[in-house]
């Protein structure tokens, strides 16, 4: 197994959670825990003591107001306790056309936008329109979608890009000394031949308090509005949190083996040890299917649907292992492999249909080939067996891994907007294949870790 090179890092004044790519436009999401000041006037302590508590596995659990995940048993004033958490969207300019025999470098941000509460989780809607859409969940509760743009429209030069603001969600809380965290989401998928200069996108997302989400996006008048919600996961007769869902729909066709319809059939994964899969077009009350403690150890983590082949499903765990579901079967996995550390993001390669990048955590990051994965369809019952091997890693990051994502861009001196991960990177790439040959793109990989407040480009 072979130790990827980095080629360039930088730290950042918080905490890293997601690093998402868009062509050349990487967009690193940060969150940080303040601690007020404590009842006899000292300053509260804002170091990693603070974030490991209330962020051990994420930012895990719902808190409550005052911020004490000890439930404040010493009966301090809960006012003065209080924590915050801040949060920002880092824009950074990375070329990868080869244009340019430089390797790739972050520079100074295009933009630090400041966030109304900590950025959990980001995705780019895996869109054919040229301007680009960026949703993301914050630890308030709130979905917020900010649009690409340059001082003239939508974005012609790197050094002249921004996100621009254009919709959030409101926070709907029953308890107003709960805080909901929205932990994850994902947009729907549609075919790349859809023209989405009008754009109306399905986002579904997931909380802390065991619940999930439908909202709809519209682009003519800048609203996002929930349609649904339902309680998904529970342990022990209490809510659990949901770490990850998606819709189970290729990017490339805009429908899966289980649907023609690109928003009806969701996945989620919850610290329950469970997956489930909810049919969204009838009831809510059950899911359709689920996978249990018998397959999973630990919390069910990441699920990235495939982007062109509409049967399959990429799940990971906090139990380190990554796993290939046909989404016809579930009986069992087609293949399992263990990555060394707690599953947290997976992210298919967008030319390549057979390669993985995995986020796990402590134990790095992960590129992952699968053998056997070229020319399966969804109309064959059975296509034979899949194999999962580690075929590289990256082990500068020295606390938790969480964002990864791949930046490839076409070969012979393209434009950087002509990059192949254009609509939405690994996270939704509509244009995959298998017969794209290596020596035609220029690629690389870039991840961010939390404590340490690393991201690194890295040769992928």
């Amino acid at each position: 197994m072979a130790t990827s090179e980095c080629l360039d890092e930088i730290q950042t004044p918080m905490n890293t959670c997601s690093l998402e790519v868009r062509g050349s436009a990487l967009v690193v999401g940060c969150y940080q825990l303040n601690e007020a000041s404590s009842p006899d006037g000292e300053a509260g302590r804002a170091t990693e003591e603070q974030d490991e508590s209330e962020s051990s596995n994420h930012d895990k659990g719902t808190t409550n107001d005052g911020g004490d995940v000890d439930g404040d048993a010493d009966g301090k004033d809960k006012a003065a306790a209080k924590a915050t958490r801040s949060g920002e969207l880092r824009l950074y300019s990375v070329p990868t056309a080869s244009s340019t025999s430089m390797s790739p470098k972050f520079g100074e941000p295009a933009q630090v936008l400041p966030m109304e509460s900590g950025v959990l989780d980001a995705k780019w809607c895996p869109s054919a329109a040229k301007a680009g859409y960026l949703a993301s969940a914050c630890a308030s509760g709130s979905i917020h979608v900010h649009r690409l743009t340059e001082n003239g429209g939508d974005y012609k030069r790197d050094d002249d890009r921004q996100l621009e603001h254009v919709a959030s969600s409101l926070i709907r809380s029953e308890n107003c000394h709960i805080t909901r965290l929205a932990l994850s989401l994902d947009w729907e998928k549609r075919s790349a031949t859809v023209d989405d200069d009008a754009l109306s996108r399905k986002i579904v997302s997931s909380y802390s308090d065991g619940t999930l989400s439908i909202h709809t996006f519209h682009s003519d008048n800048t609203s996002l509005a929930e349609e649904e919600r339902w309680d998904g996961h529970a342990l022990f007769g209490c809510p659990s949190e949901v770490w990850t869902c998606c819709f189970a729909a290729s990017a490339s066709t805009g429908h899966s083996a289980l649907s023609n319809d690109g928003t009806g059939v969701v996945l989620s994964g919850g610290d329950d040890c469970t997956l489930k899969l909810w049919d969204v077009r009838t009831q809510l009350s059950r899911p359709m299917a689920k996978v249990g403690t018998t397959e999973f150890d630990a919390g069910v983590t990441a699920a990235s649907y495939h982007p062109t082949v509409d049967h399959l499903v990429a799940v990971g765990s906090y139990d380190e292992v990554v796993r290939l579901y046909d989404v016809r079967n579930w009986k069992d996995p087609l293949c399992r492999i263990n990555v060394g550390g707690g599953v947290w993001r997976i992210r298919w390669h967008p030319t390549v249909e057979g390669r993985m990048l995995v986020g796990a955590m402590h134990g790095g990051c992960r590129i992952v080939a699968l053998d056997g994965l070229a020319g399966r369809t969804a109309a064959a019952e059975s296509d034979g067996a899949l194999e999962a091997r580690i075929e590289s890693e990256f082990t500068k990051h020295e606390s938790m891994a969480y964002g990864a994502d791949w930046l490839v861009g076409k070969g012979g001196g393209g434009d950087d907007d002509d990059d192949c991960n254009n609509n939405g990177g690994g996270s939704g790439s509509s244009s995959s294949s298998s017969s794209s040959s290596s020596s035609s793109v220029i690629e690389y990989a870039a991840s961010c870790s939390f404590y340490d407040r690393r991201v690194c480009l890295w040769r992928s």
